[in-house]
């Protein structure tokens, strides 16, 4: 209740945000340690609990990255389970990276009931955009691109290596 009586209820929405626990090495692939996450609230705790020195997001996660779809080299995501229930946690908001644009996989048709303030919900996989933003397009194309690049010609010195061997 406001002064100016009972506000009419806004449709909930939630952004969607890439997270990291631990920064990797050169060594790792970029993309190590990167989850999506849907962000249902952000809150702080009250004094009562303890100091914490950060706000916290309450998420509900994404499966894992796998390796991005060949064609159009962009990772598919799902929501994460657990005991066929949506797998949700609290996080530090430190642990948030920046936010994510997801892209509903459409298949043939487009669904009639889908609409943009509840596409999260009504889709079931979704494309991780690479090109939003210039920060996205060089962590999942261009850093990609280096590591797969360096970890061939890795593997080709080694074959060359076990070959000179063999030959001896």
């Amino acid at each position: 209740m406001t002064t100016k009586g009972v506000l009419p209820a806004k449709e909930r929405q939630f952004d969607t945000v890439l997270t990291r626990k631990d920064v990797p090495d050169r060594a790792h692939h970029p993309t190590k340690g990167i989850s999506v996450a849907r962000v249902r609230v952000i809150f702080r705790l009250p004094e009562s609990y303890g100091s914490y020195p950060h706000p916290l997001a309450y998420v509900d996660w994404y499966k894992p990255l796998k390796d991005p779809v060949p064609n159009i080299r962009m990772h598919e995501v799902s929501l994460s389970s657990r005991n066929h229930r949506q797998n949700s946690s609290i996080i530090p908001i430190t642990d948030i990276l920046c936010s994510c644009h997801l892209i509903p996989v459409f298949g043939k048709s487009t669904n009639p009931i889908w609409t943009s303030d509840r596409i999260l919900d009504q889709c079931n996989s979704f494309f991780l955009n690479p090109y939003l933003r210039h920060y996205d397009f060089y962590l999942f194309r261009y850093l990609v691109d280096v590591y797969d690049s360096r970890k061939a010609e890795e593997e080709r010195r080694v074959r060359i290596r076990l070959l000179g061997r063999a030959g001896r």
